[in-house]
């Protein structure tokens, strides 16, 4: 009983919210310095470190340097809008495209 409601309560001081707030914080950051073309395909972590953006959201160790936790924020913020667009095209498309499952 203890070990199931320490993981159902969820507080922002609790490092898991907290982290993937900041990282949110960082995704946005990234848009809006490159709406777009975004920081390049893999260079969120990369373009944060260079820019100061982890240290401005307060992660300073090495450790908390880890890319975006939302996929689209993720996605975004290194491919921009345009990219984000093709994105979400091709999970709609991949969406209305499903057929059920015949026997």
């Amino acid at each position: 009983y203890p070990a199931v409601i320490s993981r159902i309560k969820l507080t922002t001081c609790d490092p898991a919210i907290s982290l993937r707030t900041s990282y949110a914080k960082l995704g946005i950051l990234i848009i809006k310095e490159n709406p777009i073309l975004g920081a390049g395909i893999g260079n969120s972590v990369v373009y944060g470190i260079e820019n100061g953006l982890y240290k401005n959201l307060n992660l300073k160790e090495s450790w908390s340097w880890q890319p975006i936790h939302n996929l689209y924020l993720l996605v975004a913020s290194e491919t921009g809008i345009f990219g984000l667009g093709a994105f979400m095209a091709f999970i709609i498309g991949r969406w209305n495209h499903q057929r059920p499952f015949r026997v």
